[in-house]
């Protein structure tokens, strides 16, 4: 057998059916000058402080549990086997 002998031969590429539309807008020419004298009288960053102070804060969503508010399950409620360990670690916390 020889190398290669179970490549498949894929037929040649043809041109895409829609050209991709251009995301940029083009460079400007070298000889080009800027527009001199543009002042924008926008102040950045206390616009900036106040966006940032009326968002809602991120990441917290309203259905979460967060550990600080969960309840906590009475000593009644824990099964033996914890109530047990908690009981030994404080009479031998006791004798010492």
């Amino acid at each position: 057998m020889k190398s290669h002998a179970r490549d498949v031969n894929l037929p040649p590429p043809k041109a895409p059916s829609q050209p991709k539309a251009k995301r940029n807008p083009p460079v400007p020419a070298r000889a080009e000058k800027p527009t001199m004298g543009l002042v924008s009288s926008k102040n950045y960053i206390t616009a900036n402080a106040i966006e940032a102070i009326l968002s809602q804060p991120k990441g917290r969503t309203g259905g979460e549990e967060r550990w600080t508010t969960r309840k906590v399950t009475p000593l009644s409620q824990l099964p033996p086997r914890v109530w047990g360990a908690r009981a030994r670690r404080m009479r031998h916390d006791l004798l010492i």
